[in-house]
């Protein structure tokens, strides 16, 4: 998340992470600006059908006013961060097989599995 944080209250078990989330408003740190809150809640909008995303298009909020869209997609933005002393040729050193972060994961849990999510309203049919 933008803070590092998880939005809502402690857990102890999914069936609490899933009532803490279908029931609960977020809770954010005192540093973000009114735009990202505003963004937050949006995205995190209970009710699907008034969500960010499937209500109007996420690009135009606020939040995002300041990036230029078509540069960005076009690779005409520089980097925002840019790693002092890094080269690709550090990785080749170091990692000389399949790089783990790279490779999906694998779950535990088969995706046809009928409890897999099902605390939830909305699932995405492709998943």
């Amino acid at each position: 998340m933008a803070t590092g944080q998880l939005p809502f209250d402690d857990l102890s078990g999914m069936n609490y992470l899933a009532f803490l989330v279908t029931s609960t408003k977020p809770r954010y740190e005192k540093g973000l600006s009114r735009d990202a809150r505003r963004l937050l809640n949006e995205l995190l909008e209970k009710d699907p059908e008034k969500r960010l995303g499937t209500t109007g298009d996420i690009r135009s909020h606020p939040f995002f006013r300041s990036i230029k869209w078509a540069e960005l997609e076009s690779l005409k933005v520089p980097s925002p961060f840019k790693p002092e002393g890094f080269s690709p040729e550090d990785l080749k050193a170091t990692y000389t097989g399949p790089l783990p972060f790279l490779e999906d994961p694998k779950s535990e849990v088969p995706p046809d599995d009928p409890m897999v999510l099902q605390e939830f309203s909305y699932v995405n049919s492709s998943w």
